[in-house]
């Protein structure tokens, strides 16, 4: 026969859709992005895919899982450390909560030290940029691969980022 059981009885019994899982977490207090992104991140589908497809099933697995993570968004866990990642200046970081999430007084910050890196510090041979006390050591990553700096210096001494036009 030519019988083929549906794609969301291979998966699983169903136990709702996409629309009804942002439903709940809007229900818990979980903002429409976040939860837009936890539904992709747990369906391993695109942010546009959840969008478009409130209807597409959600088998009793991906549910549970989903649930789990909007109680824990609900109860104020960042939304970095759930789905494992966070976008910054171009990169895609790994985040763990042994990180901090980059903030965007981060990517300002970068920015700022970009203008001055190709701004009043242009002329200087190679200048040295310190990361210091930012925790992940992203702004450095970011104006090395911005600015192809000759050397970065990192360090978790505590303080802000220093940008040095000396050999430090």
């Amino acid at each position: 026969s030519n019988w083929r059981p549906s794609r969301a009885a291979m998966q699983g019994p169903e136990t709702g859709t996409v629309a009804a899982l942002l439903a709940q977490a809007r229900a818990s207090g979980v903002d429409r992005l976040d939860a837009q992104c936890l539904l992709a991140h747990a369906l391993g589908r695109e942010r546009g895919w959840v969008i478009a497809h409130g209807d597409a099933p959600v088998d009793a697995v991906a549910s549970a899982t989903i649930e789990r993570l909007i109680a824990r968004r609900a109860a104020g866990e960042p939304l970095a450390y759930l789905v494992g990642e966070r976008e910054f200046h171009g990169l895609t970081l790994v985040v763990t909560p042994d990180v901090l999430v980059p903030r965007p007084d981060t990517e300002t910050l970068v920015d700022w030290a970009l203008e001055c890196l190709t701004g009043p510090l242009a002329g200087v041979a190679a200048p040295r940029v310190a990361d210091l006390g930012t925790g992940s050591g992203l702004a450095r990553e970011a104006d090395t691969r911005e600015h192809l700096a000759d050397l970065a210096v990192r360090s978790d001494l505590g303080g802000v980022g220093v940008f040095l036009p000396e050999v430090l």
